[in-house]
């Protein structure tokens, strides 16, 4: 009985160590990365200045501008990407827009928000608002860039994409 039960607690320490989560990793974050073959073929890419509708909600991205500082607050990477949106709701229902549901990639990456002075898009809009806002990001340059948003209020909805070339 004494040779069963010296190995006993050797077994049940190498079992509950298997079993357990190492708690030592690090989460590292990850990046989210958009892929134009991953996605369905179902998918339109709107260009700057073109509505979009969804639920009676008018969408416009009606431009996107580069500049090197906000009176708020130097980039980390050199260049502010501000983009002007309108939102008209001609639905018969108040609605609420989150600039957190808006994401902007270039070359597959996404890229930082930047909080500063713009006016910011966003919250609860009464039925009949006309609103314009801007949501600010943090970048490095010119280039190709691609908008996704999905309406925070709608849980069925299908992301809607913008694709839009910046100049310096």
């Amino acid at each position: 009985m004494k040779k069963l039960l010296i190995p006993l607690p050797i077994v049940a320490a190498l079992f509950l160590g298997a079993c357990s989560d190492s708690s030592d990793k690090k989460d590292e974050g990850t990046k989210t990365e958009v892929k134009k073959d991953d996605e369905t073929k179902d998918v339109t890419y709107h260009k700057l200045g073109e509505k979009v509708t969804f639920e009676d909600v008018d969408y416009t991205l009606k431009s996107a501008k580069l500049s090197d500082s906000d009176p708020y607050g130097k980039p980390k990477k050199g260049k502010i990407l501000t983009l002007d949106f309108n939102v008209k709701n001609n639905s018969d229902r108040k609605v609420y827009i989150s600039s957190m549901s808006f994401r902007l990639y270039k070359d597959g990456k996404e890229l930082d928000a930047f909080y500063g002075g713009a006016k910011r898009l966003g919250g609860d809009y009464e039925k009949g608002a006309d609103v314009n806002g801007a949501i600010q990001y943090d970048v490095e340059s010119a280039g190709k860039y691609t908008v996704k948003y999905l309406p925070a209020d709608a849980l069925d909805a299908k992301d809607i994409y913008w694709e839009f070339e910046v100049k310096e």
